[in-house]
């Protein structure tokens, strides 16, 4: 898991760079996936805020209702 963490982290940099809101919101999502597998469920829930906060700004509803739905999962 860490190295995947890495490599969101490194996407995320890239993203943030170009400033590609979209791209920062897929890695929010993405680092909220690795949190949720290692059991880290505040960060994960965190990181999916973020995600929600953008795709709501950006209104992406797919990825609304995807971070909504792993937020769920996370709580459960």
């Amino acid at each position: 898991m860490p190295l995947s963490l890495e490599y969101t982290k490194i996407s995320l940099d890239v993203f943030k760079k170009i400033n590609y809101n979209f791209g920062i919101a897929h890695e929010y999502i993405n680092y909220g996936l690795g949190y949720k597998a290692d059991k880290k469920f505040d960060l994960a829930i965190q990181s999916f805020n973020k995600a929600k906060f953008i795709c709501e700004k950006l209104n992406d509803t797919k990825n609304i209702a995807h971070t909504l739905y792993e937020l769920l999962e996370t709580y459960n």
